[in-house]
């Protein structure tokens, strides 16, 4: 996880509450079916793929986050040693 400030790099498997937020700002950018999509969400794991989310907490501590961008980054069956990242969008204010 990396914090700076209020804002939060985290994985989507460990934040299923952010997956609909999450597949909302997604289609914004990439118009697909709502449950493709968070099929494609929920195959997120510790290893890849893996889909990171960018957040912003709020105050008070219990609101829920703001998913503000998502990138998933997926293995390159040919190199071990690198990712290719995929998905990669968010919200356009910013």
């Amino acid at each position: 996880m990396l914090i700076m400030g209020k804002l939060t790099v985290v994985p989507i498997h460990h934040n299923q509450e952010l997956l609909e937020d999450c597949v909302l700002l997604i289609n914004s950018e990439w118009p697909r079916s709502f449950s493709a999509r968070m099929w494609s969400l929920q195959a997120s794991k510790d290893t890849l793929p893996t889909s990171l989310v960018l957040i912003e907490k709020d105050e008070p501590q219990n609101a829920k986050p703001t998913v503000l961008a998502h990138a998933k980054l997926s293995v390159i069956p040919s190199d071990q040693e690198a990712v290719f990242i995929e998905s990669n969008c968010s919200k356009q204010q910013y």
